[in-house]
């Protein structure tokens, strides 16, 4: 047991889940054994049931076996100081080709058969921990399962990462190029460095809050830099010299500091000030469109009935044309307005639907269909939310029967009055407005 170290999680990187749940599955037996007779408290009963849940052991050896065959051997290969950036471009392609392949045919996978071209077979072939991977068990079954799902989920996150580096991406373009290999030699192949300076922040802000951030980026790169080493190198009164410079570049280098922190204030503010017109723009725009949609509906009227829709399609509008528009009006209105919603069926606010490689428009007796529906859902929403003692922020007037009355614009006097049901409220400014439905509007 003292040869498989199980690491801390905290201070390493990605690959300490797939390696633990390694080391996890090859020492359940031995867990096993143990909490026989120590399982003494609760979180020791804890793992005792967790030991002996088949789906965690059955995860734990599909994520060791990713360990093995993929995650490490990709680490590894990365980390090799004398490969250069570019000539990663077919390591990334074999892995995605890799993981379609056993995504496949995850027997193979799990019985060691197919490996990656860079794998340390030889390594592989003396490591325990491996073979009791790829041995059978009586947990195979599931561990099929759950790789047929984790694996092409790692497949679609690779070639997410690595789409500069494959097919037609930028950087295999450029991989023969010498002037970018060049430029490019000294570029890291992963982001370990710059984690690492991150987490020695961190820790240096949990442990001296009070720091100044000018101190702490003197100590990251004191240490990093390993200046103290170079330092005790020199000779007495080089060392002595070196020191006295430095003290007389404290106010120098203050003054930098002072100005690059209100660089950085001046560029974030200006992001900031960027994103707010965006935003402004984009809400103006939404408004827009919003209003659009309520003259459209002022146009046509908004249809409350499937009479008042046959009515319309049939007898006041004549052309293709003006149907199509007047429903599209209505479903635009609903959806965008009203924001009526309608869980079953989430394409009812499609006007175009997908005919080979293309869209077509939908035809005016199909969206005939989507509005009577929305017509018929807005009522059963209604009537289900009147009966509903759930305490949802339902405005007081929706679901009643109200009556309007409409007077002359010249004298004032009663022209008519009209009795309807309140489907929905928009709110203008502070004055709430109502979309009512009656037999006739």
């Amino acid at each position: 047991m003292s040869s498989v170290p199980i690491q801390r999680f905290r201070g390493n990187r990605f690959n300490i889940l797939f390696t633990n749940a390694a080391a996890v599955y090859f020492l359940i037996p031995k867990i096993k054994e143990f909490l026989i007779y120590n399982d003494t408290n609760r979180l020791l009963k804890s793992v005792k049931f967790d030991m002996n849940n088949p789906e965690f052991v059955a995860g734990c050896k599909a994520l060791g076996l990713i360990a093995f065959l993929i995650t490490t051997p990709l680490w590894c290969t990365i980390e090799d100081k004398l490969l250069h950036i570019l000539d990663a471009c077919p390591y990334y392609e074999e892995i995605i080709t890799y993981l379609e392949e056993c995504s496949n045919d995850v027997e193979n996978f799990m019985s060691g058969n197919n490996k990656l071209s860079f794998c340390d077979e030889m390594s592989l072939a003396s490591n325990e921990i491996y073979q009791a991977l790829i041995a059978p068990s009586e947990y195979d079954n599931l561990v099929a399962s759950v790789l047929k799902i984790v694996l092409p989920g790692i497949c679609k996150v690779c070639k997410t990462l690595f789409k500069d580096f494959i097919g037609d991406g930028h950087w295999k373009s450029v991989r023969e190029n010498d002037q970018m290999r060049l430029k490019t030699a000294s570029v890291p192949k992963h982001n370990k460095f710059s984690e690492t300076i991150f987490g020695h922040l961190d820790r240096i802000l949990r442990e001296k809050p009070n720091v100044s951030m000018i101190a702490n980026e003197a100590y990251v790169m004191f240490v990093h830099n390993k200046t103290l080493q170079w330092l005790q190198e020199k000779c007495g009164q080089e060392k002595s010299s070196l020191l006295k410079n430095a003290r007389k570049d404290v106010k120098e280098a203050r003054k930098k500091f002072r100005d690059r922190v209100l660089e950085i204030e001046r560029q974030r503010r200006l992001i900031l000030e960027q994103k707010e017109k965006e935003r402004e723009a984009a809400e103006k725009k939404r408004l827009k469109r919003l209003e659009e949609y309520t003259n459209s509906i002022f146009l046509w009227g908004l249809w409350q009935s499937e009479e008042q829709v046959e009515f319309h399609l049939n007898t006041v509008i004549k052309s293709s044309k003006d149907k199509t528009e007047a429903l599209k009006a209505q479903l635009n209105f609903r959806h965008f307005v009203l924001q009526q919603k309608i869980k079953d069926d989430p394409k009812i606010y499609n006007i175009t639907r997908l005919e080979g490689n293309k869209r077509v428009s939908l035809k005016p007796d199909e969206l005939a269909v989507s509005v009577k529906k929305l017509i018929n859902a807005s009522f059963v929403a209604v009537q289900s939310n009147s009966n509903d003692d759930s305490e949802e922020d339902i405005p007081f007037l929706v679901g009643r029967r109200i009556k309007m009355f409409f007077e002359n614009d010249t004298d004032g006097t009663v022209r008519t009055a009209w009795e309807g049901h309140v489907i929905s409220t928009v709110c203008i400014c502070v004055c709430p407005r109502f979309i009512f439905s009656s037999g006739s509007i």
